[in-house]
């Protein structure tokens, strides 16, 4: 297995798609390869089971998704797909991480406690 993370964009709003396991979130992340003078972009096909991003995973909307790295060959292009991704949305007051699958979201105000540190 290879591990991957990147940050990146998103290309286009997230598509809900219907598999034979059922439904699925299906969304394109785009980073920019700086290594030389041309930019350019690489894109990332994310598949995901956590529907309850579909609002949110919006064209330009910032993420970091790691996962496994899969890629496949097409009319002569390659293709890269990171699968079992966990997500975490980047910029402005919407950072969360995503729960793994079949946990329910964690409340950030239930952590904190009313002792005082010292």
């Amino acid at each position: 297995m290879i591990s991957i993370q990147v940050i990146g964009k998103l290309y286009q709003d997230s598509v809900i798609k219907e598999g034979s396991k059922g439904q699925y979130l299906q969304f394109s992340v785009g980073v920019r390869d700086d290594r030389g003078d041309d930019g350019r972009m690489m894109y990332f096909d994310v598949n995901t089971n956590q529907m309850g991003l579909a609002d949110i995973l919006k064209t330009n909307k910032q993420v970091a998704v790691v996962g496994e790295l899969k890629s496949r060959e097409y009319n002569g292009k390659i293709y890269f797909s990171i699968r079992g991704p966990k997500i975490k949305l980047l910029g402005g007051n919407e950072a969360v991480n995503t729960p793994p699958q079949g946990e329910p979201p964690r409340d950030p105000r239930n952590d904190m406690d009313d002792e005082i540190p010292f």
